[in-house]
């Protein structure tokens, strides 16, 4: 989730190639597949979304949603593959050092305005219409659990910072239960001295909205660390065209699907001997991929949602209990795609919103980067005038983190100010 795709698709998927040539069926299959490379668009700053992730029941559902709605085909995308996920509940599990089910936990983020709270609003109507559970927000650690072992539940909340503001109860057990029952546990006990929780076969999914500035309001780097932050995906989008006269939905294929789903025989998945290559290639490629401390947190389940997501494939076209090729291929595109809209958001961590801590960071690195980590403040001022808006937010910034110690200053006369990142002698 946090790989550049401009660097990460084409030199991992070069080596799927690169194996497809040597091996004639694994070649026919990626090709079936639509390939694994030529979808990205490197010059932009988000590549296009894979259109092989587009199979069958999604395909089927992009088109209906976009005469209707002018959300990013993503976010239509992520709604549907919680719903179906969450359908699948444990009937569905892949060997995976556990059991390894379909559930997600799924966060669509972009600017406000983009229809992505409309489009993961139908994800949830359809699992409701299906007949399976839906809480809309969200209460204690120990609310939260109510009905969980009686059949799969779908959290879905608005606005993801909802739940995050909800730990700083004293006391709350909210983030730690989310984070200890992803995995589907086969019984969930903990004694609380007011309310202990005891669960037999929960299962769990996720789907939330936000927007960059309030998720990093929020969210902190030891969410990442803790387990709670990097059991999510994050995907985001281009929104469609204008949509003058929307037509009234019929989702009625979609919810029979989910109906079909849920009602799937339990039985453990497989990977084909072509699809077996193609994961071993990949899983190598990614475990070798250096990334910040950060990015390394936060994609800690790459591998697993592309599994999760190639389940979900199979069992839409009936290939189930084996996975295919081409189902892995297009499953691998998707969180590939993940991954960079994962970096986009780290990006953002510092901007808009954020002008305040991005400006920080920006006079740290250049008074550090600077001889002697020495340099005028009028220098600095010069070196950083594209920015800040203004002398005042300027001052603002560094005044601030001469008080907090981060930096230092000494007057040399005439108005010239040295600055360091070590105090003067």
């Amino acid at each position: 989730m946090g790989i550049d795709a401009r660097e990460w698709e084409p030199s991992r998927l070069r080596e799927f190639q690169a194996e497809s040539q040597r091996d004639p069926e694994l070649a026919r299959k990626a090709e079936q597949a639509g390939g694994a490379t030529g979808e990205l668009e490197p010059d932009q700053a988000l590549p296009a979304f894979p259109k092989t992730a587009f199979r069958g029941l999604f395909a089927k559902y992009r088109d209906v949603m976009r005469r209707c709605s002018e959300a990013s085909d993503v976010y239509h995308f992520t709604a549907l593959w919680s719903a179906l996920g969450n359908a699948l509940g444990r009937r569905v599990w892949f060997p995976y050092g556990m059991k390894l089910y379909a559930n997600t936990y799924m966060i669509a983020f972009g600017p406000t305005g983009d229809f992505k709270t409309s489009a993961c609003r139908h994800g949830a109507g359809i699992i409701e219409s299906a007949g399976l559970r839906v809480s809309r927000g969200v209460g204690s650690g120990e609310g939260i659990t109510d009905g969980l072992g009686e059949e799969p539940t779908l959290f879905f909340l608005e606005e993801f910072t909802s739940l995050l503001r909800q730990r700083r109860w004293e006391g709350s057990t909210l983030l730690s239960v989310f984070t200890e029952i992803f995995d589907c546990p086969e019984c969930f006990e903990r004694r609380y001295r007011k309310n202990p929780i005891s669960l037999d076969h929960p299962v769990c999914s996720v789907l939330a909205g936000t927007i960059a500035a309030w998720f990093w309001r929020d969210v902190r780097e030891m969410d990442f660390e803790g387990g709670f932050g990097n059991r999510f995906i994050y995907l985001t989008g281009p929104p469609n065209e204008p949509v003058p006269r929307p037509s009234i939905l019929d989702l009625g294929f979609a919810v029979e699907a989910i109906r079909t789903l849920k009602n799937v025989p339990e039985q453990e998945t497989a990977l084909d001997a072509g699809a077996e290559k193609l994961w071993d290639r990949f899983y190598i490629a990614w475990r070798k991929e250096r990334l910040s401390p950060l990015e390394t947190a936060a994609t800690k389940r790459v591998p697993s949602y592309s599994l999760k997501l190639a389940m979900v494939y199979a069992a839409l076209e009936d290939t189930i209990p084996v996975i295919r090729a081409e189902q892995l291929s297009a499953a691998i595109l998707v969180v590939s795609y993940a991954s960079q809209c994962l970096r986009q958001l780290i990006g953002e961590r510092y901007s808009g919103a954020n002008a305040h801590r991005e400006l920080e960071k920006r006079i740290q690195a250049a008074v550090s980067r600077a001889p002697g980590c020495t340099i005028t403040k009028r220098e600095l001022c010069r070196a950083l005038a594209r920015h800040y808006q203004n002398a005042e937010h300027f001052n603002r910034v560094f005044d601030s983190l001469v008080r907090a110690g981060d930096i230092y200053t000494r007057p040399q006369g005439r108005g010239r100010v040295l600055v360091s990142t070590q105090t003067f002698d």
